[in-house]
């Protein structure tokens, strides 16, 4: 384990139903400090995906999207396979908070039904009654 993953090594687990990067359900859960390097007890994060090669778990496999803890958990996504040094550097690093992103998308949805009455009240239709 290198002093990077010794940083993160008592940082919290991530548990959540959706993944907090693109709110698909969760079927995967991520080491953040990979198992080969000690990381079998440090903390994890639930992600979407299969195995280590699609959605957002393969992402991190990949290297394209990067964990880092200071305050709390922040991340970066990267159009290409990126070491975790050189993401630490990059610009663009955001705080992981997958409440608001699942707020954000629930507001989105229910504006979408509010329009979508809307435009059947316009037409004089409606099924409710």
């Amino acid at each position: 384990m290198n002093e990077l993953q010794k940083a993160l090594y008592f940082a919290p687990s991530i548990h959540a139903s959706e993944c907090p990067f693109c709110g698909r359900p969760t079927s995967n859960r991520h080491h953040i400090i990979p198992r080969s390097q000690g990381g079998h007890n440090g903390p994890t994060i639930d992600v979407c995906g299969m195995g280590n090669a699609s959605g957002c778990h393969g992402k991190l496999h990949a290297h394209l999207l990067h964990l880092r803890y200071t305050d709390d958990w922040q991340w970066l996504e990267t159009k290409e396979p990126t070491k975790y040094q050189d993401a630490l550097a990059m610009n663009g690093w955001q705080y992981l908070d997958s409440y608001s992103a699942v707020l954000k998308r629930e507001a989105e949805y229910i504006k979408q039904r509010s329009e979508a009455r809307q435009r059947i009240l316009d037409r004089g239709i409606d099924h409710n009654g």
